[in-house]
């Protein structure tokens, strides 16, 4: 036999799966108390009226307001660095528009848990000017540690134009200069020589000027001499 407790505890678990959440609504105009049964609670029962209950509310936000209200504080944050650079006549770069850092930190924010957003935000507060400074630099590092495409893209231009030309001589052949500097300085020797018309040219149909170093003209071939010379 079971213990009188075990059963007690039995007809209040069917009771209660019995029983709606919340109370109806007739008992909540009159403001009395509903004892909640189904499909009628015992008070629209007596007075001979339909019994409606509520639908139950889910706890919290809706699904999707979290993300919603993210993506709206990004886009808040975005609009504010631009202002604050601006106004600290420090602009941000040249095609840095509000889409563009918008999207840098929703790739930031995205791959970061939600405990070290919020602690983030608490540590790094708007309210005093020198809080909107400090946000305002670590916003500059963020965004100097991820560089926009604009920006890389005008960098590894202006770094392949100054390599060319470190490399490239007026003739356009690469490495023709490094290969002439390797040589050092002419001796006096050599400015002895080229003061000397040559007794002979390396190819018959090319001419080769009086001041050109011999053993130069000697190493060229025929396609380089008649391009040069």
């Amino acid at each position: 036999m079971s213990k009188p407790s075990q059963t007690f505890v039995q007809v209040k678990n069917c009771e209660a799966a019995q029983q709606n959440p919340l109370s109806c609504e007739v008992c909540r105009r009159r403001k009395t108390k509903c004892d909640r049964k189904l499909p009628s609670c015992s008070h629209c029962i007596d007075a001979k009226v339909t019994c409606h209950y509520p639908e139950a509310k889910q706890r919290g936000p809706q699904v999707g307001y979290l993300a919603v209200l993210e993506n709206r504080l990004v886009n808040t944050e975005a609009v504010l660095y631009d202002a604050l650079s601006k106004l600290y006549q420090q602009p941000p770069a040249e095609g840095e528009s509000v889409d563009r850092i918008v999207k840098r930190l929703q790739d930031r924010y995205s791959n970061m848990p939600y405990s070290a957003k919020t602690s983030e935000w608490n540590q790094q507060p708007l309210l005093a000017e020198d809080d909107r400074q400090r946000w305002w630099i670590a916003h500059q590092q963020i965004m100097a540690e991820s560089e926009s495409p604009y920006a890389s893209s005008e960098v590894r231009k202006r770094r392949a134009m100054s390599h060319s030309s470190a490399h490239t001589v007026d003739t356009g052949e690469p490495g023709f200069v490094d290969e002439a500097r390797s040589r050092g300085p002419y001796s006096p020797a050599d400015a002895r020589s080229s003061e000397r018309p040559l007794s002979s040219n390396p190819s018959p149909g090319v001419n080769v000027p009086a001041n050109v170093d011999p053993e130069i003209a000697a190493e060229l071939d025929d396609e380089q001499l008649q391009k040069y010379f």
